[in-house]
């Protein structure tokens, strides 16, 4: 045909009993692609989610009643261009039966009735008695959150929130419903005084008592913006799913538009819905969704289940609300994220300047505190040295010390302990990589760097859980020692040294990954295309320069790449394997392992074809490898996401896990540029993070959301360094598995995500405040014991021969109000409130008269070690 069409498309099942038709199906799904394939609409329940719509456009239509807007028949409305499309219908849970399909012509003939509506001053609307409130999102260019107050004579419409979606707009009446189309509206901001004109469909009975004209108000009214991660679900570890999830939620609280961008699920997506429970958790279900890419599905929050709208509200405020993706090879669940209120905006405006922060340390605690957000803990010596300089002072001589080498100390521990109990080892092992890690943490002169690297290394994840680098460990520490050197260096050098890893290309299989085969079907590797941008650079969303998701004119986030950059990024970490001097083809896969060098690009295995990466940037065919991964290391280095997004991972794992928009700013703005011209100063941008007005001023402090929750392997080392801990009876720390009580170790992440997620939602009082709380990700029931256990087997033993000095204590027993001050300096950042003192006092009053004066130094100090003052670094 001419012109677009709308059709009714349905797929009947259950409705088919009532006709007397046998073995119908229980539970249709129904989908519609195009001729490409392309996923255009698909619906699972037909009275979700909205019954109301499909049964006035199918009495309009001629269709049958359904009847029952809870069955689990599937139908949808769709304007479709002339073409071939395609419906399939499914049954749900791989049921089959008998089902009906229909396509109804739904699209409005003859010509429409009008209503006019003009936009006028707000208080134009005051006197109206029949007022209603309706929220939209208007499509278009132009689109942005607009309410409109409707107002018409005699009977009142009796209007409730809705949102427009995708051109069809509900509205149901005391006396009928009906759909309207929306053309774009004008930019109310700048002509206030435009025309409305909205479409009726016929024959619905839209206008009491035949009205066609009404006189409206409208103004900018933004939804509330809540955001998703979605990561791979507990029940699929091995996935390397992702995706974000946006919900807007109208201004009542009454209904939102959900969005979702998923990919690289593992297989075919088969159920997706939201769910309200905690993470880790099945939760009730909510509402279903479409499988795959999601563009504004309707949740009306209204009573579902045992929950009313009030709760749904309150589940949503309190991050209890989240959504999962079924697919075939993960039927439990790949995929899951919590909502948690989110901020944006489509203008910037920048922030004004902080008040000055403090130069120096005013106090002791200060200095402790600094100490905590800057090393592996602070000591006694190192709060009496910071105490006689400025911060800026400090952290100019802490860059001027050289890097404690992890490889060298990996290779001297080998020697020294070759077989540490076993056979003998032919390189080093696990617990000579952690052995020298936990040395350097503890004892190493170059505190700041080093801290700084460990950050680090929870951006830039590599993992001895992968099989080869737990073979190699001697080359995980010689990575490590990359992010150590350039701690301070320029983010620029570090993508690329990263990037050429042989050890990161190991984890993240672009080690060997060759250009793709048509003949054979092989397509390169994506894994760290996507990481680099993903979790190395750019992120997901575009940024604004504070860090906040900048959003388009209908209030969403912008994705910054999608699965065709992905594919087409791969090619270019094509053609890369273990350093030679001689990139022979047959040498790609068979030449010899090294992994203390930067990888060569074997150039018979590199795609040379054309490629398009973020941002549109077109990369010419036959430039060679090295060339076009400089172009696309360039390109990420210079993307306008790129400083603030590092610099907000920076700042949560160094000070804060929730800093503010402002905060994110000023540090971005000296990654852009250090004050000499140069982008990517990392070592001007930890200065600033450190030495920033929210990092230093004790006024701050008490801000609600300062602050972060330490992670237990920081807490360990602060144990060690405050006590003086001793290296063990065979003169190293032979702490192998750490994780198994810290749920951490260095380089030991359980996944390219970290030990936790940048975003993750602590529902609660947290996620109501709009708040991230990355480390109770792994606070659990089990480590909520067994972290306390490890304190308690070093403080009260020398496991593996480590030793606490305690002795220097001991004489401080005798005032205890003056012992809990000095641990408070040394394991708090001297932040031990009156009442945790108070119930430590206490405890140490009534144990028995009998107890050690050495025991009952530990027991103090174990209960402030395992305080919540402790736990969390403010």
């Amino acid at each position: 045909g001419e012109g677009p069409r709308r059709l009714l498309v349905r797929a009947i099942g259950p409705g088919l009993a009532r006709f007397g038709v046998e073995n119908a199906l229980l539970d249709p799904y129904l989908t519609l692609r195009n001729a490409d394939g392309l996923l255009l609409a698909a619906n699972d329940n037909w009275g979700n989610p909205d019954a109301l719509s499909l049964d006035a456009i199918g009495d309009h239509a001629g269709a049958f009643d359904l009847e029952d807007p809870n069955s689990r028949d599937a139908g949808f409305l769709v304007d479709l261009q002339p073409g071939a499309y395609t419906i399939q219908v499914s049954g749900m849970g791989g049921t089959s039966g008998v089902a009906l399909v229909e396509v109804f012509d739904a699209t409005p003939s003859g010509p429409a009735a009008e209503v006019t509506l003009t936009a006028l001053d707000s208080a134009a609307d005051e006197s109206g008695s029949n007022t209603a409130l309706l929220e939209v999102n208007r499509t278009g260019d132009t689109s942005a959150p607009l309410l409109v107050r409707y107002a018409t004579a005699g009977t009142a419409f009796n209007l409730i929130d809705y949102v427009l979606l995708s051109g069809v707009w509900t509205i149901p009446a005391g006396q009928s419903s009906a759909i309207l189309e929306i053309v774009p509206l004008p930019d109310v901001e700048t002509e206030p005084e435009e025309t409305v004109t909205i479409s009726l469909l016929p024959g619905l009975g839209y206008s009491p008592n035949g009205q066609s004209e009404a006189t409206i108000t409208i103004a900018n009214v933004p939804p509330l913006l809540y955001a998703a991660s979605l990561r791979p679900d507990a029940a699929a570890p091995s996935s390397a799913g992702y995706g974000t999830a946006i919900l807007l939620l109208s201004a009542s609280g009454t209904i939102a538009s959900v969005n979702v961008s998923v990919s690289n699920l593992s297989s075919a997506p088969t159920t997706a819905y939201l769910r309200l429970g905690e993470p880790g958790q099945t939760g009730d279900y909510i509402l279903g969704l479409p499988t795959g890419q999601v563009s504004g599905a309707v949740w009306r929050l209204d009573p579902t289940g045992p929950y009313s709208g009030e709760e749904l509200l309150g589940a949503l405020q309190n991050g209890l609300i989240y959504l999962g993706i079924e697919t075939e090879n993960f039927p439990s669940g790949e995929i899951r994220g919590h909502f948690i209120l989110a901020s944006g905006s489509s203008a910037f405006v920048p922030p004004p300047d902080p008040p000055e922060a403090p130069a120096t340390p005013a106090s002791a605690t200060e200095a402790s505190r600094f100490l905590t957000q800057s090393t592996f803990g602070p000591t006694p010596a190192a709060i009496e040295e910071l105490l006689s300089m400025t911060y800026a002072e400090w952290f100019d001589a802490q860059t001027g010390i050289p890097a404690s080498l992890h490889r060298e100390t990996t290779q001297a521990d080998w020697i020294a302990f070759p077989t540490n109990g076993r056979a003998m080892n032919t390189r080093p092992g696990r617990e000579h990589r952690q052995g020298a890690w936990w040395r350097i943490a503890v004892n190493g002169q170059d505190q700041l760097r080093q801290r700084v690297a460990f950050a680090l290394s929870e951006i830039f994840v590599v993992s001895d859980e992968n099989a080869t680098i737990n073979n190699w460990q001697e080359a995980a520490a010689a990575y490590y020692d990359i992010l150590a050197e350039e701690a301070f260096g320029n983010y620029r050098t570090l993508l690329e040294r990263v990037s050429l890893s042989p050890v990161m290309g190991a984890y993240l299989s672009h080690l060997r990954n060759a250009r793709g085969d048509p003949g054979t079907g092989a397509l390169p590797d994506e894994n760290y295309a996507r990481e680099i941008m993903q979790l190395f650079s750019i992120g997901l969303v575009e940024l604004q320069p504070d860090g906040t998701m900048r959003l388009d004119p209908g209030g969403l986030p912008i994705p910054t790449y999608d699965q065709a950059t992905i594919t087409e990024t791969a090619k270019v970490f094509t053609g890369w394997a273990f350093a030679t001097d001689n990139p022979a083809n047959n040498l790609f896969r068979r030449g010899p392992v090294d992994f203390f060098n930067p990888m060569s690009l074997y150039p018979g295995f590199h795609d040379e074809g054309p490629k398009t990466i973020v941002g549109g940037v077109g990369i010419p065919a036959g430039l060679g490898g090295h060339e076009d991964l400089r172009i696309t290391l360039d390109t990420l280095f210079n993307h306008p996401n790129t400083p603030a997004f590092i610099s907000r991972r920076l700042i949560q794992r160094l000070v804060t896990s929730n800093p503010s928009p402002s905060y994110v700013y000023r540090v971005a703005q000296v990654f852009r540029d250090n004050g000499n011209g140069i982008r990517g100063d990392l070592g001007a941008a930890v200065r600033t993070i450190l030495l920033d007005y929210e990092a230093r001023a004790t006024a701050v402090q008490e801000n609600a959301g300062t602050g972060k929750l330490r992670e237990p392997l920081l807490r360990a080392t602060n144990l060690f360094r405050a006590l003086g801990a001793v290296d063990g009876n065979d003169g190293r720390f032979n702490l192998t598995n750490p994780q198994n009580l810290l749920a951490q170790a260095a380089l030991n992440s359980p996944t390219v995500f970290n030990f936790f997620e940048p975003d993750h939602v602590q529902t609660g009082v947290l996620a109501a405040a709009g708040l991230f709380a990355p480390e109770f990700q792994i606070l659990t029931a089990s480590t909520a014991v067994t972290v306390p256990n490890f304190f308690y087997n070093h403080i009260f033993s020398t496991p593996s021969g480590i030793a606490l000095n305690t002795d220097p204590l001991l004489p401080l027993l005798d005032d205890v109000p003056a012992l809990l001050e000095e641990l408070s300096l040394r394991l708090n950042g001297g932040r031990l409130s009156t009442q945790t003192r108070n119930l430590i006092s206490a405890a140490l009053a009534s144990l028995p008269g009998f107890t050690r004066d050495i025991d009952r130094l530990r027991t103090a100090v174990y209960l402030v070690v395992n305080s919540p003052d402790a736990a969390i670094q403010r």
